[in-house]
């Protein structure tokens, strides 16, 4: 593996940036009940699978050296995206028609995050042509499969 952070493209620091914060976030309460507790993103298996998700083939095309994979890098950040505002919709309550939402420091961070990641992989697009970036895509996770099926 070959990592060297001064030869990232801008997009490349705004991978790992994101994905610093996104942790930051996971770690954080992402729902929040005054006075009687919270629980992190890391309580729940799911944030967890939708964050390796999310940051799987965008860091992995860094760590090792490739070239940023902008179709991977913008469809990670659109996953993370949605899966965060469903999350969010699902801690709306409503007692005595007063409705309340109980969505912690943790899981605004992790949205921007994902924000952050949709923006890397837009100034990331080096290419025009769709179908190549799609191909790129496969490819690499295909690879990532067969490293981790060895």
């Amino acid at each position: 593996m070959s990592f060297d952070i001064k030869k990232l493209d801008i997009s490349g620091k705004i991978v790992l940036a994101s994905a610093a914060v996104g942790l930051l976030g996971l770690l954080l309460p992402w729902v929040e009940i005054k006075g009687l507790g919270s629980t992190s993103g890391i309580g729940n298996f799911w944030c967890i699978v939708f964050t390796v998700i999310c940051w799987g083939i965008p860091l992995y095309t860094i760590f090792t050296g490739k070239a940023s994979n902008s179709a991977a890098i913008i469809s990670g950040g659109v996953v993370g995206f949605i899966f965060t505002l469903i999350f969010y919709s699902q801690n709306t309550i409503t007692v005595f028609d007063k409705s309340a939402n109980l969505s912690g420091s943790g899981l605004y961070i992790y949205l921007f995050s994902t924000i952050a990641l949709m923006i890397a992989g837009i100034l990331s697009t080096k290419t025009k042509d769709p179908a190549e970036m799609i191909q790129k895509t496969i490819a690499d996770a295909k690879e990532i499969k067969n490293i981790f099926t060895k």
